[in-house]
This record gives structure tokens, sequence and C-alpha cells, in this order.
């Protein structure tokens, strides 16, 4: 390997430096240029918000040092201290409440303890061990939050994360406890969990959320409650796409509710056949013609204005005014032939409206949306006429 001479190593020493030099210029001169531009707006609020933005984008916080709303300035520290990871940053704001904002970020970002001790307020002092807790799934930090709500929150959170029900013992409050253990079985998915819980409509919505996640009908019955009996069934027959799983429901609303949902996923209009309010199974037919865009499911509807508007629905899917033609009530057939001849902007389907007004807005639109007058002199209402002229005017 041949040696490489002290006059060579000086060169390429000389080099480097040249070459940061010249980067960090032109770094400079970026920032500048983008700063100069800030310095250019007039009104305070907007220069301070260009102000922050650059400063964050580049984390550079003698940028902040520009902005002179002082609540802005520290969140512009605060922000570029927790990106940074950088806790002497906190230091350059000046009042307490920011500073303690600004270790708390800090702290959260670095996940280190030692710097939540920092903040003086001690609300913000728990928050900090919280969250420091949380991110690190250690309870034990959990304790050093002294107000109780807070503190039972942590253990809370761990211990759903954690899939941890013993650490959910340590919660003062019931409810809050009873709250965690319903986490920590739903995550599981592990029912004797919700035997924990002491209020019974918890725990009945606890074997819900349960038998929901492990798509298990025998839980159902398990709960006192008929009509979290009901959603229980419910909400397995709409996971599980099964209206047979819907029979099991006593409350006759939520069976309706249930064999319409399950209808509409599967597209499949035989099943809103087993719905008995007449209101929602006409609904269920109409949601599905649409969908399937089949004008002859709108048939099953048990009402002509029913129908009608089926056949509208069905119309403007496909953008087919053949289908308004089924129509029975000529206002009704009218605002079909209307909405498809805006929508293919086609004059010919204006034509086949009989009703003045809405051939008019037919004419008019269309008229509007091509920018072109010829169209109005189809208007024979010489009144009309000229407000279509003055639209396009």
């Amino acid at each position: 390997m041949p040696k490489i001479s002290k006059k060579s190593i000086v060169i390429i020493l000389i080099g480097l430096i040249l070459v940061l030099f010249l980067g960090g210029l032109i770094y400079y001169q970026l920032n500048k240029g983008e700063i100069a531009k800030c310095d250019k707006i007039q009104d305070q609020v907007s220069k301070d918000l260009c102000y922050g933005v650059i400063a964050i984008a580049k984390q550079n916080p003698s940028i902040c040092d520009k902005i002179q709303n002082q609540d802005k300035k520290n969140w512009c520290y605060r922000d570029i201290a927790a990106a940074k990871q950088d806790l002497s940053i906190c230091d350059k704001i000046q009042d307490q409440w920011g500073k303690d904002s600004c270790y708390g970020k800090v702290a959260l970002a670095k996940q280190d303890l030692s710097i939540c001790e920092k903040i003086q307020d001690q609300r913000r002092k728990d928050w900090c061990y919280q969250r420091v807790a949380t991110a690190k799934q250690d309870h034990s930090i959990c304790d050093k939050v002294q107000e109780q709500w807070l503190k039972d929150w942590c253990y809370r959170d761990i211990a759903t994360a954690k899939q941890n029900p013993s650490i959910c013992d340590k919660i003062q409050d019931q409810e809050r406890k009873d709250s965690c253990y319903m986490g920590v079985a739903v995550a599981k998915q592990d029912l004797s969990i919700c035997d924990k819980i002491q209020d019974q409509e918890r725990k009945d919505r606890c074997y819900v959320e349960v038998a929901v996640a492990k798509q298990d009908l025998s839980i159902c019955d398990k709960i006192q409650d008929q009509e979290r009996k009901d959603w229980c069934y419910q909400d397995i027959a709409k996971a599980k796409q099964d209206p047979s799983i819907c029979d099991k429901i006593q409350g006759q609303w939520l069976k309706d509710g249930c064999y319409r949902d399950i209808a509409k996923a599967k597209q499949d209009h035989s099943i809103c056949d087993k719905i008995q309010d007449h209101r929602r199974k006409d609904e269920c037919y109409q949601y599905i013609a649409k969908a399937k865009q089949n004008p002859s499911i709108c048939d099953k509807l048990h009402n002509q204005e029913g129908k009608d508007w089926c056949y509208v629905g069905v119309a403007e899917a496909k953008q087919d005014h053949s289908i308004c033609d089924k129509v029975q009530s000529q206002n009704i057939k009218d605002r079909c032939y209307l909405r498809i001849a805006k929508a293919k902007q086609d004059l010919s389907i204006c034509d086949k409206i009989q009703g003045q007004w809405r051939k008019y807005q037919c004419y008019q639109s269309i008229a509007r949306a091509k920018q072109d007058l010829s169209i109005c002199d189809k208007i024979q209402d010489q009144r009309k006429k000229d407000w279509c002229y003055q639209e396009i005017q």
C-alpha cells in the first residue's frame, strides 16, 4: 500500500474544510433567503407564524428568537427541544409554565423520568409521569402520580397495553377499575376477566365486547339484560354477515335493523323480505336497487311514491333516463328527467319534461354549463328566457 505524504493529507484536510465551509455558507444563505421572506410580512401574527414554521422545519431555535408573541416563541422552543431531544433549549423559555411544558415534551421524547422531576407545577409533573409511564409501559412509574384519577388512568392504560389484569387491581376508583378490567378482557378476549367487574351493566357490556371480538354467540347467552343480549346477537350477526343470527333477537326494531344492515352489506334484497316495518323494508329495497342498478327491485316497495323515488335513484345511478319512464307521478318523473339531463348535459332529455318550470330549469342549467345562449331560445316564456340570457352574460 503506497504511503500518503503529509502534503497530500494537508490538501485533503483543506478540501474537507472548504466543502464544510461552502456547505455551511449555502445553508446559511438558504435560511437567510427564507427568513427574508418572513421579514417582509407586515401582519405580525403571520410573520410570527412564518418564523415558527421555518424554525421548526430547520430545527433551529435561533430563528424562534425573531418571534414577538411570547407564547408562540415558547411553543417554537418547546417543539424544537422535543424534536432534538435537547433539554437546554427549554432554558430559553422565561415563564415557568412554558418551561414546564417544554420539560414534559422532552421527557416524553426521551422517555426520561428524571426530566419530569424538573417540572414545578404538580399537575404538569403528574402528566409527565403518566405519559412516560405509558410510553415505557412501566406501571411502577404511575406510583409517582399524585392526582388519583390520573394515577388510575395511568394504571388502566398500561394494564390494557400489557393485557395484565393484575395492574387493574391497583386502581382505587371502582368504576375506573371496572373499565380497566373490560379493556383487558377485550384485548385478551378472555371472558373470565369480565367476571371481576362489579357493576352488572358494565359486566354485560364486557360480555358483548368479548363475544363480538371472538364472534362467539354462546357468550351472548350469559348476558342478563335482554336489550344488551339482543345487541350482542346483532353485532355478531353483522360481523359474520349471517342473517340467521338476527332471528335470535327478541326486540323487533333491532331485529329489523339487523336484517337491513346485513342485506345492505351483502346487497341481497331477499334478506329485506324478513323486515316487518314497511318503512325500513322499503328503505332496504331502495338502497339495494340503487346499489345494484336494478329497477326491478323497486317493484317490491309497498307504495307507489316509494317505487317512483326508487326508480329515480336507479336511473341516476345508471345515468339512464329510460328508467324514468317507469315513474307514475308526473312531478317525480319530471324531476328524474331533470337530474339526468343536467348530469349528462343532454338537451333531448329536457324535451321529455312536461312541467314548464322544470323544463326551464333544465334548459337554463345546460345553457349555463355550456355557456351557449342559443339553448335559451328553446324557453317559451319570455321572462324566463331573459333570465337565462342574464345567467350566461
